[in-house]
């Protein structure tokens, strides 16, 4: 019934903020995630990148690290991502840090969220979704690589622009082309992270539903070339990256 829907969408959405509640106890208490390779790598280099930005000086070469490192070719710190440069240009380290590890565990649960929904047409399925895909053991156990938990939260999102391109005549010219730029901005930020295996994840999920989707129809192959299409302007937008 709606009623057990509604009640079951509910507990659903409560139990999704008490998981991400508990994720950012260390936020608002002042302590950092240091466990294993983010007290080792992750949080010198970004200490590294967010000085740099301070002192308006130059980030790609890391001269304390391998007696130079080339920052910006190993692609970890994600230096060229606007999110990033936002951060640890504005914030206190510990905070930009706990931030960019964090943040990309309610923009995943968001998009899966909203992408179910748009597909089952259930609030509470949605929910159960969003909840076993962000709280997977692939998720969690990859914690310690942030760029990698970053470049698959944008999966939610991109199937569900994907999924606005494909559907026929529901959609007003304003969500067409939100969807459009979507496509665009959400490949180039994957790439700007600095995880390139990631992506191939990404594109594996992407080209499994849109090929799905389009079927055998001659307007279902329009949809996959105009999605081609706005994946490249993607990909030139993330080039200095993948240069």
């Amino acid at each position: 019934s709606s009623v057990m829907e509604q009640r079951q969408t509910r507990n659903a959405r409560w139990a999704a903020l008490a998981a991400l509640g508990w994720m950012f106890l260390p936020l608002v208490t002042g302590r950092v995630y240091v466990c294993d390779d983010l007290l080792n790598y992750h949080l010198p280099i970004r200490q590294f990148y967010a000085q740099c930005l301070q002192n308006g000086e130059a980030f790609d070469w890391m001269p304390g690290l391998f007696n130079g490192f080339f920052l910006t070719g190993s692609g970890q710190a994600g230096t060229y991502h606007p999110w990033h440069w936002l951060l640890y240009r504005c914030l206190p380290l510990e905070t930009a840090f706990n931030l960019e590890i964090l943040s990309s565990f309610p923009f995943m649960l968001l998009g899966m969220q909203l992408f179910l929904k748009r597909q089952l047409q259930r609030g509470d399925a949605a929910w159960l979704g969003a909840i076993v895909f962000t709280f997977s053991g692939f998720c969690l156990l990859h914690f310690l690589h942030p760029n990698a938990v970053a470049v698959v939260s944008h999966i939610p999102w991109l199937l569900l622009v994907h999924s606005v391109i494909f559907r026929r005549g529901t959609n007003s010219s304003g969500w067409r082309i939100a969807a459009e730029s979507g496509i665009v901005l959400l490949t180039a930020s994957q790439l700007l992270l600095g995880y390139p295996q990631y992506v191939w994840y990404s594109l594996l999920a992407e080209i499994i539903f849109c090929l799905s989707t389009a079927g055998w129809s001659s307007r279902g192959w329009r949809c996959l070339l105009l999605i081609g299409l706005l994946k490249s302007l993607g990909f030139a937008m993330g080039a200095v990256q993948i240069l």
